[in-house]
Order: structure tokens, then sequence, then C-alpha cells
């Protein structure tokens, strides 16, 4: 469907603060009724963006300074205590847990916990840091051109082999023999695409700049 006509109020959609994201779907969808656009339109725009579940970590704001986070009825969440948790490998993490001042009486709670008290949190501020620093890597101007010409090389590999090589299934079984099928397919694939790029004149060129760690 067409939503060119929204224009910049889709993008003030995506690009508004989380916690007042919801404010801002109401005021659209009034505007797309009672304006020129369809009804329809206004129909599938609301269907098109999924509720914010206030119970994630991710929709609280958070306070640095304090280290403390506010949910959406402004209460706050601070740090309890600090421990630690194994996983079933044996990784061993640390947690710090944090609990809201007070849910007595608010209206949010059984959208946010289960818990007869307090809401509570279980953060490891590690796994935050790694992912905010992953995501600078793979969104930076490396990191883009890296996912375009993975997306070139891996999924377009993937949909040769199995529609152009007609090779849908494997033929053996058992987790070694299926492994040096598999190598043996990847092998003909690439010595395919050499002796293409041998014919096209295309040896030692590359689509990118090649980077180094």
């Amino acid at each position: 469907m067409d939503m060119t006509p929204l224009g910049g109020k889709l993008w003030f959609l995506v690009n508004v603060n989380l916690r007042h994201r919801h404010l801002a779907l109401v005021f659209l969808t009034q505007r797309l009724h009672n304006g020129s656009h369809h009804t329809a339109r206004a129909a599938y725009f609301a269907s098109i963006v999924k509720p914010i579940k206030i119970a994630l970590r991710e929709n609280m704001a958070y306070d640095a300074l304090r280290d403390e986070y506010i949910c959406q009825n402004e209460k706050k969440l601070g740090a309890v205590y600090v421990g630690k948790r194994k996983s079933k490998s044996g990784f061993e993490s640390e947690i710090t847990y944090y609990e809201c001042e007070s849910c007595e009486g608010c209206t949010h709670k059984k959208n946010c916990t289960r818990s007869k008290g307090s809401r509570t949190l279980q953060v490891s501020k590690k796994f935050i840091e790694q992912r905010r620093q992953s995501l600078k890597r793979i969104t930076g101007e490396k990191g883009t051109l890296l996912r375009i010409n993975r997306s070139i090389q891996v999924e377009g590999a993937f949909g040769v082999i199995k529609q152009d090589y007609g090779f849908r299934q494997f033929l053996l079984r058992g987790n070694k023999k299926v492994l040096t099928e598999l190598l043996l397919v990847a092998m003909g694939n690439n010595l395919n695409k050499f002796h293409n790029k041998i014919q096209q004149n295309r040896t030692g060129t590359q689509l990118f700049e090649k980077l180094t760690a």
C-alpha cells in the first residue's frame, strides 16, 4: 500500500522517544481518520505498529549518573546489588539487580510484572556495552560494506546451489558424512565461480577494498 502521503509523519513515529510513541500513534491515527486520507490507510498504519512492551528494559529511560531506570509510571528502579550468574555452559557473568521503589497502585503493573511485589530488572552491563559496540561496528562505513558484501556472496551462493544446481537435500546420513557432502558442494561452487572469473578476466579484483582487523 502506498504510504507516501504520510511522509514526515512516518519519520516522526520512528524517531520519537519510545515512551511517547504510543501517544504519537494515537495522534497520527486520529489525523488520518479526520483528514483527507482514507480510513483504510489509518487502519493499516495502526496495524503495522506493534504495541510497546513497557516491561522491557530497552523501553525504559536510563539515568547513567544515578544508575537507575525510570518506568512508564515515572517510578525509579535503583540498583540493589551486584551478583554473579553462571549459565549452563559454565559461563559466568556479572548481573546488576534493580528494583522499583514502589509498584503499589500502578495502573501499568499487570502489563509490567507478574510479581506480587515491586518490578525487578536483571541487567548485564558488560553485555549491553558489547551490544552497543557491535551495533556501532556493523552500522559504520566499513561494517556496512562488509554486510553488503556478505549478502551478495553468501545469500547468492545458497540460491545458486539450491536452484541452479538442484541441491535441495543431502544424500548421505550422519554428521561427518553430511559435512563431507556439504564441503564437496561448496568446493564445486567455488571452483565454478573461479572458472567464471578466469573466463571474464576478473581474477585478482574484489568488490570492495580488502579490510583487515
